[in-house]
């Protein structure tokens, strides 16, 4: 897995984050409505204006930027400031896996839920991939069961660039200019 940014270069950028959900609505002929929701989680959109671009910075983020192929390969980025999250996605159950990572690190004030309901029997740890905090359950989480968390910390957003088509004679221009924009990728552990 890659991470994007270091905690160093994180700190050189200035970020918006907005939510969408996805809904679908139908109206009746007499104007009712009926919505259903298709997504059970937020899916985030943040667009990263960098304060300093130059030089090592630029090339770093180009590499990267080509090391993905674009939009292709997803990666983390974290948040880079603490706040609480509530119930954000960590996987799905599959009847056998007890260890999940959590989407954040250095985490506290935590509630894990399956399918909804709150469930306290359980450890956790350091240590899980890109250095996301862990939750280990005491018994496994029934298959299909969907398994959530809110938190205070610092949150992981598994994302993919927006764009696969960026000019590299302009990249440090456009990037320090316009920013990048990333989407986040949902899966399941």
């Amino acid at each position: 897995m890659a991470i994007f940014l270091s905690d160093a270069l994180n700190q050189l950028i200035t970020f918006d984050m907005t939510e969408e959900w996805k809904t679908s609505i139908v109206i009746s002929e007499s104007g009712i409505e009926q919505r259903r929701a298709k997504w059970g989680h937020v899916r985030r959109h943040v667009h990263i204006s960098p304060r300093y671009l130059y030089g090592v910075n630029g090339d770093t983020l180009w590499d990267f930027y080509h090391a993905r192929r674009g939009s292709y390969e997803a990666f983390s980025w974290f948040v880079p400031f603490s706040d609480a999250y509530i119930k954000e996605l960590v996987g799905i159950g599959d009847g056998s896996t007890v260890t999940f990572n959590i989407p954040g690190k250095l985490t506290s004030a935590r509630t894990m839920y399956e399918d909804g309901e709150e469930n306290a029997s359980i450890s956790y740890s350091t240590g899980g991939t890109d250095g996301v905090d862990r939750v280990t359950f005491s018994v496994a989480p029934a298959a299909g069961a969907i398994i959530e968390i809110s938190f205070t910390g610092y949150l992981r957003i598994w994302c993919r660039f927006a764009n696969d088509k960026l000019n590299r004679p302009f990249f440090d221009t456009t990037v320090r200019d316009w920013g990048l924009d990333l989407i986040e990728v949902k899966v399941a552990s």
